[in-house]
């Protein structure tokens, strides 16, 4: 429980120490210049994400490698069991993302202004028009060269097994042209599960899968791409893929 507390006392402590940063975003985003918004927020989150792994006592075994172009947009997708998946995507895939969220973390005061520097999309499930707005924005990241993380089950698991993916979840890459980099995270859910669960030092196994492109897929294999890589995530994982229903 100690360790709990003092991890929350150390996460507010940083998000107030970055508030002249996030002063001197809201200006440089006033005045359009988004290349040196974006930039001063992937460095901080560099930071953020470094830190919170050390607090929370995470440690990481990687496990294969990215095999993309520097310059190619993917969205990484992947299972998503806890409350530090973020921060271990954030900081053990060598590349800057940004991640499709619900509308409501946008409202969080300084996470949710960090969160919109770094271009993540905010999604709201209520709203079916406003969401197809968040994947025509996402989708121009993306050709731009931006690397954006979905979690196709749509929720933490606070498990090892996964939820069943929504369907459609992977159209966002199709319809872009981007890669998909799978990745499967495993024993995260031990460590913390919901926000608010008692945080208990452990390691976490990430897998990186090899990536896939889906303009070179035949029709068939579209239909069956979300299966197939939530077949291969759960292979990693050890567990059984979900029926659907």
């Amino acid at each position: 429980m100690f360790r709990t507390l003092l991890f929350h006392l150390l996460f507010w402590i940083e998000q107030l120490c970055t508030l002249p940063w996030l002063v001197y975003g809201l200006w440089l985003e006033k005045r359009g210049h988004t290349d040196r918004l974006r930039a001063l927020a992937r460095a901080r989150n560099r930071i953020w994400t470094r830190c919170q792994l050390a607090w929370g006592g995470v440690k990481v075994r990687l496990h294969g490698t990215v095999d993309l172009p520097a310059d190619r947009g993917a969205v990484v997708v992947s299972n998503h069991q806890g409350a530090f998946d973020i921060p271990l995507l954030g900081r053990c895939l060598g590349r800057d993302v940004a991640f499709v969220a619900k509308i409501e973390l946008s409202r969080v005061p300084i996470v949710g202004t960090w969160m919109r520097f770094m271009g993540c999309q905010f999604i709201d499930r209520a709203d079916r028009r406003q969401s197809l707005g968040v994947f025509k924005a996402a989708g121009e990241e993306l050709r731009r060269g931006a690397w954006i993380v979905i979690f196709p089950e749509g929720t933490r698991s606070h498990r090892q097994e996964m939820a069943l993916f929504k369907k459609g979840s992977l159209s966002l890459a199709v319809k872009a042209g981007a890669a998909i980099l799978p990745v499967a995270i495993s024993n995260s859910w031990k460590i913390q599960g919901a926000s608010m669960d008692p945080i208990r030092p452990g390691v976490v196994d990430l897998h990186i899968l090899p990536a896939i492109d889906p303009t070179r897929l035949t029709p068939a294999e579209l239909d069956g791409l979300s299966e197939k890589i939530q077949a291969d995530i759960a292979a990693k994982l050890g567990v059984a893929v979900p029926p659907p229903g």
